[in-house]
């Protein structure tokens, strides 16, 4: 929440999309993870790089929207993959 006490404010965002990194991968799975539950590691090691310094104010509340949000991306990548895997023109 952002809360304004001037009319002469100015605000942004940002945000940033980037492939998961493949050395990191390829480690993982050198040392017998599956490729799923290390992409799973890798996303929610960026996840909490954002909520961990914020984890204090409310560590329950912060938990269940990093689960969330995790769940959504795992989510959405099944979706990728099963779109990849169809074949056409049978």
């Amino acid at each position: 929440m952002l809360d304004v006490q001037s009319n002469d404010v100015s605000a942004s965002h940002g945000a940033t999309i980037d492939q998961i990194n493949a050395e990191h991968l390829f480690y993982l799975t050198a040392k017998g993870l599956h490729s799923s539950l290390a992409r799973q590691l890798i996303i929610q090691s960026y996840i909490n790089t954002i909520f961990d310094p914020i984890l204090q104010t409310n560590p329950q509340k912060i938990n269940q929207i990093k689960q969330n949000i995790l769940a959504d991306i795992i989510n959405d990548k099944t979706k990728d993959d099963s779109n990849n895997n169809l074949d056409i023109g049978k």
